[in-house]
């Protein structure tokens, strides 16, 4: 937000995403800054300059080869690396990726004991829907990176069947407004 009058106190910008503190405003760069501390290095990779900062799950290696203590402070970057539990592991197929920089959820793998989504790194995220077969049921196209689930068609196990996001699954909405307006 750049009002053109309001400056940081601590860096001297006028524009940022948000404002904090009612007396002397502060960036948000500057406070999450101050959140971790002045001068405080993350431990996962030792940046010093992060946007943002979270707190560790407890999985990450840092980059001595210990293991972050859960609820430290982490950079953003960092927090895409952790892994969402120990030991975890791609769950694909043939997958020796060792340096997984961010952590997504299967839309096709579940746990058979849990049910919940396995975890994958991003190129086998993306690699997925062509692996298992997948393509818009509307077009045929096989775009990994842009998948929604329909609202009216069904795959033959019964769960929705996938739409490209542009322009099949803004088709289908603009069926469904149809009809509700028809109704």
């Amino acid at each position: 937000k750049c009002d053109g009058e309001t400056e940081c106190a601590k860096c001297g910008v006028t524009a940022t995403s948000k404002w904090h503190g009612t007396d002397e405003k502060v960036c948000e760069s500057c406070y999450n800054g101050a959140r971790a501390g002045d001068g405080y290095v993350c431990p996962g990779c030792g940046t010093e300059d992060a946007s943002k900062w979270y707190h560790a799950k407890g999985f990450l290696l840092c980059h001595d080869g210990q293991t972050v203590k859960q609820g430290v402070n982490i950079c953003n970057k960092c927090n895409n690396k952790e892994p969402p539990c120990a030991n975890a592991m791609c769950a694909g197929v043939g997958c020796q990726n060792k340096d997984i920089k961010v952590w997504l959820k299967s839309k096709h793998q579940k746990d058979p004991i849990t049910d919940e989504r396995l975890v994958m790194c991003q190129p086998c995220y993306n690699a997925e829907p062509a692996r298992v077969g997948d393509e818009c049921a509307m077009c045929g196209k096989c775009d990994p990176n842009k998948w929604m689930r329909s609202k009216i068609l069904v795959r033959e196990d019964g769960t929705p069947a996938p739409l490209c996001s542009r322009p099949c699954y803004e088709k289908e909405l603009k069926q469904i407004k149809k009809e509700q307006k028809e109704a």
